[in-house]
């Protein structure tokens, strides 16, 4: 599974969405303003949405970025070059 923090009126955030979504993979999308995200999101050190967090909740990105979205539809891999997300804040 992987979450998708979101932010309105994002237009990276629908793009990355969509193209998660596309490619057929499981997204949960939550709201990066909500309070408890925001805390969580801030302590990780992220300032750019939307913040994407792959089900080991170590691996992800932040920002579209449709290469690595590519990436992991097509080969299920996480590219280390990619580097490795903050943790994922607790639901």
């Amino acid at each position: 599974m992987i979450t998708v923090y979101t932010a309105t009126n994002c237009q990276s955030c629908r793009l990355t969405l969509r193209a998660l979504q596309c490619r057929g993979l499981s997204v949960i999308e939550r709201d990066a303003a909500a309070p408890e995200n925001a805390r969580q999101l801030r302590a990780m050190g992220c300032r750019q949405a939307p913040v994407v967090v792959l089900a080991d909740g170590v691996s992800g990105w932040s920002g579209f970025r449709p290469d690595l979205i590519d990436q992991l539809a097509d080969d299920g891999s996480w590219p280390a070059s990619a580097g490795a997300a903050p943790q994922q804040p607790e639901t």
